[in-house]
């Protein structure tokens, strides 16, 4: 990570663009999407003639699969109420110039100049698993890490990527240990900051002193050629 003042500048960013609303949406609603995937596994037995009890392992395993689809779908109708916009495909650059548009395959939105999605982690501070979509929209982080001071230009008219990282809990699989607020470096190999979703909600509005030094970033109002159309959200990734 970086050090403090850095770590406050981002998340002041993320603040300035991002409504709190979405983040307290987040914080009401994925507690409630792990409960109900738990239920929707253990009530099929009873609601199924001849249904069969999963073992644990099983157990965990289909919920895991099911939370997720509860997860998007409550991080979608979020960025629905809060005015967030879709995207499908994010610019990423390719040697000194070079920019491709990558698709977009999970569900990210954008609020002026930050997108925002969501991942799973183990442990608290683990980063998200990467694929390529997450390789992609974390590219767009460059500049914020390690190489911060050196590649200042280069973030200027960058959108920095945020993801909301939820924790299951260990020992119980219909319950959530921890939702937090982080931006992961360009490799999605840490987290540059990462602040749990209950202290980032208490910052929205604080008096905070005003950081020496940092990365300037500027709103983006101009947009890429993005849809909202339910081919590109249905799709996913491992």
């Amino acid at each position: 990570m970086v050090d403090d003042e850095q770590q406050a500048y981002i998340l002041e960013g993320i603040r300035r663009d991002v409504p709190r609303a979405l983040f307290v949406d987040v914080q009401q609603q994925f507690p409630i999407a792990a409960q109900q995937a738990e239920e929707s596994i253990l009530a099929s037995k009873e609601k199924t003639t001849s249904g069969v009890l999963l073992s644990r392992k099983r157990q965990s395993k289909a919920v895991g699969l099911v939370r997720h689809q509860f997860l998007d779908q409550m991080f979608e109708d979020a960025i629905i109420r809060n005015g967030g916009e879709f995207i499908s495909r994010v610019p990423v650059e390719f040697g000194k110039g070079k920019i491709r548009e990558l698709p977009v395959y999970l569900t990210t939105a954008r609020f002026n100049g930050t997108l925002v999605g969501f991942a799973s982690h183990r442990d608290a501070y683990d980063a998200p698993v990467k694929n390529a979509t997450r390789s992609a929209l974390c590219s767009q982080n460059k500049g914020l890490d390690d190489d911060l001071f050196r590649s200042r230009e280069s973030f200027t008219d960058r959108e920095r990527f945020v993801l909301i990282m939820v924790q299951r809990d260990p020992f119980a699989i219909g319950k959530l240990a921890s939702i937090s607020v982080g931006v992961a470096n360009t490799k999605v190999e840490q987290f540059i900051v990462l602040e749990k979703i209950e202290e980032f909600l208490a910052g929205y509005g604080a008096s905070r002193k005003k950081p020496k030094h940092g990365v300037k970033l500027r709103r983006v109002t101009k947009s890429f050629k993005d849809t909202i159309a339910g081919t590109d959200s249905d799709q996913t990734e491992g």
